[in-house]
């Protein structure tokens, strides 16, 4: 028979004191170098028009209407008969617009615009 008797042992603890503070901490200063690029932009037409009538929103295919002093400069896509009204109604230019810029000379005011399927309202000064 095999003796079975158990041993006792002590265990023995080890202890470690860290450092407080930071070893070795230099800090630097440097001139960070800033890189510019120039970005390579491209035009491309997301919206292409799939029906006739959706033309006008190309560029070049639109009216446009801007103020000058005295009047009111059209530029038109094609030849359109114009009817501009002041802010009481009444009729203040009756006429025709041709394909590119047309000068219309009119009195200091609020105008409202109808010139074939565009309309709009400028001021003139």
């Amino acid at each position: 028979m095999a003796d079975c008797s158990p041993t006792v042992g002590t265990p023995t603890l080890n202890k470690s004191s860290p450092a407080v503070g930071a070893k070795n901490c230099t800090p630097t200063i440097g001139s960070p170098t800033p890189t510019v690029k120039t970005p390579n932009l491209r035009m491309a037409d997301a919206c292409t028009p799939v029906d006739p009538e959706e033309s006008d929103l190309l560029p070049g295919n639109r009216l446009t209407c801007s103020a000058f002093s005295g009047g009111l400069l059209f530029n038109s896509p094609a030849d359109l008969g114009i009817n501009m009204y002041s802010v009481d109604g009444r009729v203040a230019y009756s006429g025709q617009l041709r394909q590119g810029e047309n000068r219309i000379s009119l009195n200091r005011g609020v105008y409202l615009w109808q010139a074939g399927t565009y309309r709009g309202k400028a001021a003139v000064r």
